[in-house]
């Protein structure tokens, strides 16, 4: 049962899952309440647990970005999509990779995960669209990978 103050999400929990999943849904229940600190913490034990759990990877990485630990929200994601079962979101998310490193200020950690979003079927060209990528559009390796189609 959830304690007294989560009730009123109760329909998140699902009974019918394991205990792990309960776990899970009990952080995505932090996430949603915005009690990011919490929900890290439920997300880095269940990765503990099982290290190549690609959602709790996912959903940490979400728990980070929320508190603007860019670069720490950028190496979450990145493990989720190589740990991903299912290739396709895998462009997308280096792209949210790309984005987190830029606002991390690693210009060249960030170049990395662009190529790889690029490389993982990602279309949008138009990096001028994320405020945080503006900084990269005139590096000659992004120039180049923006030149490519």
């Amino acid at each position: 049962m959830p304690e007294a103050s989560l009730a009123m999400n109760y329909s998140y929990l699902n009974p019918s899952t394991d205990a792990r999943g309960r776990r899970m849904q009990s952080g995505d229940i932090q996430f949603s309440s915005k009690n990011y600190p919490e929900a890290e913490n439920v997300y880095r034990a269940l990765i503990a647990e099982s290290p190549n759990d690609e959602e709790a990877w996912s959903s940490l990485g979400f728990a980070l970005r929320a508190q603007d630990k860019h670069g720490a929200a950028a190496e979450a994601f990145a493990k989720s999509v190589e740990n991903a079962k299912d290739d396709h979101m895998s462009g997308r998310t280096w792209y949210t990779v790309a984005v987190e490193y830029a606002k991390a200020g690693s210009k060249d950690a960030a170049v990395g995960a662009l190529e790889k979003a690029f490389a993982h079927g990602y279309q949008d060209r138009n990096l001028g669209d994320e405020p945080a990528l503006t900084s990269l559009v005139s590096d000659p390796r992004v120039r180049q990978l923006v030149a490519k189609k």
